[in-house]
């Protein structure tokens, strides 16, 4: 009889044994099943025609997200041209706001939105020594004209449309990722600005043809312009999924 209990008693610890470690089975694979999933959040530094700058990153879920960013760049040269010096400036950039749509649930995409350019060029010219200017057809000596300005910018929100790709989705564990862009802003054409200043002592009549050469050169130049309405962006980043 005494056997007999023992076998009773041996098999009942080996079956609760054989439940505790199903239950610890099932609850480590419970945890494994339901560890977090990486934020929706990202960052990316960027860089490109638009200069170098950062985009943040929200994902709505595996097919779509948004994206907001700004860039900057700024270049700057002087030069000396038939007596007078310029000093030019360029710059890039903008912001943007932009909606990725991923119709496979991978990385490539198709984004569209919006973007504020912030693209421009300035040019100053001073009066450095003997030479002329040529505005509208007619010719002024660097003594009857002593500065020069010109610039030429976008204003304005614009649309934007292009095509890229960006491993977000695939950075399931949060991670680097890497983003590219190709595509267009629908700019419109640059508002070119001119001014010339005559120097003192100048005849009053050569001041007022330079200011109607001046504005005439001004409106040939727009006009000549209004046929590039589009600024191309292309665009390489690293980013990081939290």
């Amino acid at each position: 009889m005494k056997d007999i209990n023992f076998f009773r008693k041996a098999a009942t610890y080996a079956t609760l044994i054989a439940a505790i470690g199903v239950s610890n089975a099932t609850f480590a694979q419970g945890i494994a099943t339901t560890a977090s999933p990486a934020s929706p959040f990202g960052i990316s530094a960027k860089g490109g025609t638009m200069g170098l700058g950062i985009d943040l990153t929200y994902s709505i879920n595996e097919h779509f997200k948004l994206r907001g960013g700004y860039s900057q760049m700024d270049f700057s040269r002087n030069f000396t041209n038939d007596g007078s010096q310029f000093n030019g400036k360029l710059g890039l950039g903008g912001w943007d706001l932009l909606v990725d749509a991923h119709p496979f649930a991978n990385g490539f995409r198709v984004s569209a939105g919006a973007y504020i350019p912030s693209t421009q060029l300035n040019l100053t010219g001073a009066t450095t020594g003997a030479g002329s200017y040529t505005i509208n057809g007619n010719t002024y000596s660097t003594s009857q004209v002593n500065s020069f300005d010109g610039s030429a910018k976008y204003s304005g929100v614009k649309p934007y449309l292009g095509l890229g790709y960006d491993g977000f989705n695939s950075a399931t564990d949060g991670g680097l990722y890497f983003t590219s862009d190709v595509g267009v802003i629908f700019s419109g054409a640059p508002k070119v600005t001119l001014s010339a200043n005559c120097s003192a002592g100048t005849a009053a009549s050569t001041c007022a043809q330079l200011a109607t050469d001046i504005a005439a050169q001004q409106q040939s130049i727009n006009s000549t312009l209004s046929k590039y309405n589009l600024l191309p962006v292309l665009q390489l980043g690293v980013g990081y999924r939290f």
